[in-house]
């Protein structure tokens, strides 16, 4: 290893070490947002169980008031009756004959008879009694104070580099680090987050330098089209609205602004947007331009009816037609010089040259149909998602070899855009509709 090496390798070992440091602080801020997700979820159901309880306490509140006021009624009706009775009484023995105060006598003591049995029903039947509304904690609630002594816990896991060492000896890279076979790779779940309500057509979605995340919907339905983006952390920050069938798949620039395109007809563009400023420049194509993918500072695109295209990344104008025929409904990516795209018609995933010539074909019709969204990581490990199976596949490096890493029981269901995040080794994948998953890769 030349003193040139040397100083070529210290340098990027720097910004290895720096950016692992800015991957940590964003680790803390996922575990914020967690621990206030379960948080939430937890005073969402005891403000339930609260006001069930309050309910349940007015409604006995009710019984008891409705069951006093109606024996006040009663009582103060026998004190009415009784105070007439005392009149007829007094009346009795001073204004009629003999026979008469004894006739009266006898039907008021008839009437008194019945009024004693009354007040002594009110006795018994425990209407005089004081009532109190009494409040048991339910045991559960009790245990979960007494039990649960930690929120969580929080541990550190290594996650291998993939820096090589320069060397000119030979022009060889010396890996820190062996790269690992995809049946040792590890799926980590990190977060789900609603991509937007009303988002039901997610073509694309990338992921910035700084770890923001881009999302595009390209909807059949007017005043739906926008890019939705989120900060690392998975919090949504805001919207851009854009016209119908001006957001079918999206490619960062860098950290500030994204790459749309636009294959609506008669209005075929591409939209440099400053994510920053939320304002875009247009710039119109001679082709329907779909997917979109960035390679060594140019774009490259299947247009419709003319293949893959590469673009000045910059001004935005037709540099050259590469020679590969593809149907305008495959999804690409780029890697390392290679082009990337699963076909769904023929159910198979190509990695060819910048030239266009095929490198290798893999086609598998038991893990792969209706391919939809394709990336690759830092060891050229080929990821796919299949609306056909609701799942996410990972293909070796060589198209030899692939394996299952996610499924419907992740949450997937239609899954299209998928985008890999090699700084952070990171997998993002958004349904077809509202949804988006973030987990981390490892071997």
């Amino acid at each position: 290893m030349s003193l040139e090496d040397m100083d070529t390798n210290i340098n990027k070992m720097i910004s290895e070490i720096k950016f692992n440091k800015n991957s940590t602080e964003d680790c803390r801020g996922i575990i914020i947002q967690r621990m206030c997700e379960v948080r939430e979820k937890v005073n969402k159901h005891l403000d339930t169980l609260e006001v069930r309880l309050k309910e349940e306490l007015s409604t006995l509140e009710t019984k008891v008031e409705n069951d006093i006021q109606l024996t006040l009624k009663h009582l103060e009706e026998k004190k009415l009756q009784n105070a007439t009775k005392q009149k007829q009484l007094k009346d009795l023995t001073t204004y009629t004959s003999n026979l008469q105060t004894f006739l009266g006598l006898r039907h008021l003591s008839s009437g008194v008879i019945t009024d004693e049995a009354f007040l002594r029903s009110l006795v018994e039947n425990r209407s005089l009694d004081e009532v109190k509304i009494e409040f048991e904690v339910d045991e559960n609630i009790i245990s979960l104070c007494n039990n649960i002594n930690k929120f969580g816990s929080v541990k550190l896991r290594n996650t291998a580099s993939n820096l090589r060492l320069e060397s000119q000896k030979g022009k060889q890279a010396q890996t820190i680090e062996k790269r690992n076979s995809i049946e040792n790779t590890v799926v980590k779940f990190v977060n789900t987050f609603q991509v937007n309500t009303t988002a039901d057509s997610i073509y694309g979605c990338d992921v910035l330098p700084d770890g923001k995340m881009v999302f595009c919907n390209y909807s059949s339905e007017s005043n739906k089209d926008f890019i939705a983006v989120f900060s690392s952390n998975s919090r949504h920050l805001y919207n851009i609205s854009l016209e119908q069938n001006y957001a079918f798949d999206v490619v960062s620039l860098d950290d500030n602004t994204v790459v749309v395109t636009s294959p609506k007809p008669g209005k075929c563009c591409l939209m440099s947007v400053d994510l920053y400023r939320t304002n875009f420049t247009t710039t119109k194509t001679q082709f329907r331009c779909f997917n979109i993918t960035l390679s060594e500072g140019k774009l490259i695109s299947n247009a419709h009816g003319r293949g893959l295209i590469s673009i000045d990344a910059t001004s935005g104008n037709f540099l050259s037609t590469i020679k590969r025929n593809v149907p305008s409904d495959v999804s690409l990516t780029s890697f390392e010089s290679k082009i990337y795209f699963c076909d769904p018609g023929k159910k198979t995933i190509t990695c060819c040259d910048m030239e266009g010539k095929s490198i290798w074909t893999f086609k598998d019709d038991t893990v792969i149909r209706n391919p939809s969204g394709i990336t690759v990581d830092g060891n050229g490990n080929v990821y796919v998602s299949n609306q056909g199976l609701n799942n996410v596949i990972v293909i070796s490096a060589d198209g030899t070899r692939s394996k299952q890493l996610l499924s419907e029981s992740d949450g997937l269901k239609k899954p299209k855009a998928i985008q890999y995040d090699r700084k952070r080794n990171r997998l993002l994948v958004a349904n077809l509709k509202e949804k988006a998953f973030l987990f981390d890769i490892s071997n």
